[in-house]
């Protein structure tokens, strides 16, 4: 046994092929700090490169929110929560934690399976212009998210399967996630839109059960964009610079609009 608090253990990470800028981790620690417990390793989570722990601040007190309302619902359909912040809030690895805290009954189902593929954005009256700005609201399918969302809370499926984002191929890859109704008693949907109130999201809100908005300084998410997003391919580090500010900047506004929508606003530790 030990008196005192552990703040960081260095461990090996594994890294998880379909997010470039992710790593995979096998085994779960949770240490004690004052103030906060860090979660140094968790099985099937995602965390961001570089990093040796993951400092777990607002989601106990929201996993303990979330299963008592789950607990106390009379419905039996599934509770669907929202977790809504800028590009590089740490959506992401929150949710995922959550879904550690929760267990086997909880799935996450991240909103990037939506984007229209590239083929569909050469559709678009402008193309290049579409493609340039892949991740604004309008780059979404998002009625057919609301569709899904809809089958999953409304619907008598046994399973309902999702598209997830294949990073090396660019596009939407399907079937990638699945909702279990014997087994998924509550879904955590992951993204940037869903209280956006325009370009056809407007009704996705209502799906919703609880949202949880991550606030965070947008100059230090885009910043941590800038880094991330080089692995993206078609782009130099300068022209990724540029378009991290001329894109992802303007989405963050998007979505820093709608965040009086939310149910909840929490603090994001990726802004720290």
């Amino acid at each position: 046994k030990c008196g005192m608090f552990l703040k960081q253990l260095v461990i090996s990470f594994l890294l998880f092929p379909a997010y470039p800028h992710l790593q995979f981790l096998k085994i779960i620690f949770l240490v004690p700090s004052k103030s906060k417990h860090y979660i140094i390793a968790m099985s099937g989570m995602m965390i961001p490169e570089n990093h040796n722990c993951v400092t777990v601040s607002w989601e106990t007190n929201a996993a303990t929110t979330i299963r008592e309302m789950r607990s106390n619902s009379l419905d039996f359909s599934p509770l669907v929560v929202g977790v809504v912040g800028v590009p590089g809030s740490g959506k992401t690895t929150s949710s995922f934690i959550l879904a550690q805290m929760l267990g086997k009954d909880c799935v996450v189902l991240p909103m990037d399976g939506y984007h229209y593929p590239i083929s569909e954005l050469k559709k678009f009256s402008n193309p290049s212009d579409a493609i340039y700005r892949r991740g604004a609201p309008d780059t979404f399918d998002s009625k057919k998210l609301q569709i899904d969302l809809e089958r999953i809370k409304y619907g008598e499926e046994d399973t309902v399967s999702i598209s997830g984002f294949d990073h090396a191929a660019g596009d939407p890859e399907a079937n990638k996630h699945c909702f279990i109704r014997n087994q998924h008693r509550i879904v955590i949907c992951e993204g940037l839109y869903l209280l956006h109130n325009n370009n056809g999201w407007q009704d996705i809100s209502v799906v919703l059960d609880h949202v949880i908005y991550i606030s965070a300084n947008v100059d230090a998410c885009i910043a941590r964009l800038k880094e991330r997003n080089k692995c993206i391919p078609g782009y130099s580090p300068e022209e990724m610079d540029i378009r991290c500010d001329a894109v992802d900047r303007i989405n963050a506004e998007t979505v820093e609009r709608s965040k009086k929508r939310a149910h909840v606003i929490v603090r994001s530790e990726a802004s720290l």
